[in-house]
């Protein structure tokens, strides 16, 4: 169960750095493409 729990902290923690690398705009378009 902690190992789970680490490997989810990890995936949101990359996650988050991807967010930040691409920035609000680039979010933005990946939401639109979802919905879409």
């Amino acid at each position: 169960m902690r190992r789970l729990l680490g490997t989810t902290t990890q995936v949101a923690l990359v996650s988050l750095w991807r967010f930040n690398l691409i920035g609000v705009e680039g979010f933005q378009e990946l939401q639109s493409e979802l919905i879409c």
